[in-house]
């Protein structure tokens, strides 16, 4: 068993922040008799068949919800935290490739969406129309409509996608693969020519600025990336391999 709690804190009825709670809006009835408080925080822990549902305040866990095997800790939420989507990319010889969405309401899934093998890196636009779930074994990314729940066509974004940022705007969503950096227009859902990262074949973590100007890109160097004109700028040499890259404001 690998429970991880890596995911972020559910306002319910809010939105979800990564390791944050945001509060708007009356809570819940279907969670406030088992999450005291008028914006009860909840926590959804993934493990490698199910997300568990625990309340922050008192730490009483909930019926663990049967998700696709190996949901890892891609998870994202949509705005008004009402909707999770859980990525599953398999576990042992089991490979996955299915999106499984769970209502916050109810703590039940109320679908489960098939995407491309090896469902790995999610992310959903800030407006929440739309989820992206990289397939790392079928080379593509898949976005999902949520006002229907319902996977769209398929893009190509080169081997071995690892993952996926989307700008602050929602215009651009930016993928890591062999290719270096892949941007796509959400308006369209289509692949731009990628961006060449130098130093370096394969970068891994992706992180965009908080004013959307700069996509930095990270494995052996970081790649500063203008989004203007989605063009590389000089590499800085960190001395070692990157996995994951933050920005902080």
């Amino acid at each position: 068993m690998r429970a991880r709690i890596t995911l972020a804190l559910l306002a319910v009825a809010a939105a979800v922040v990564p390791l944050a709670a945001v509060s708007a809006g009356p809570a819940s009835p279907a969670v406030r008799p088992t999450c005291p408080g008028t914006h009860p925080v909840m926590l959804y822990v993934t493990d490698d068949f199910t997300v568990t549902p625990v309340c922050a305040a008192t730490g009483t866990v909930l019926k663990a919800i049967t998700t696709g095997p190996g949901p890892a800790d891609h998870l994202v939420a949509t705005p008004d935290g009402k909707t999770l989507y859980v990525s599953n990319g398999g576990i042992g010889e089991t490979i996955g490739h299915t999106v499984t969405v769970i209502s916050t309401v109810s703590n039940t899934a109320i679908k489960t969406i098939n995407v491309g093998r090896g469902a790995g890196a999610i992310a959903i636009t800030p407006n929440g129309k739309t989820v992206y779930v990289l397939g790392g074994m079928s080379n593509t990314v898949t976005p999902i409509r949520t006002a229907t729940n319902t996977g769209l066509k398929p893009i190509k974004v080169g081997t071995q996608p690892w993952e996926i940022a989307i700008s602050p705007d929602g215009k651009t969503a930016y993928v890591t693969s062999a290719l270096g950096v892949v941007p796509i227009r959400t308006a369209t859902n289509t692949a731009l020519k990628a961006v060449k990262v130098s130093g370096q074949l394969q970068p891994r973590g992706i992180a965009i600025t908080p004013d959307g100007k700069t996509a930095y890109a990270v494995g052996a160097v970081l790649t500063p990336i203008r989004t203007a004109t989605n063009t590389a700028l000089k590499a800085i040499q960190l001395g070692g391999w990157g996995i994951i890259v933050v920005v902080i404001r």
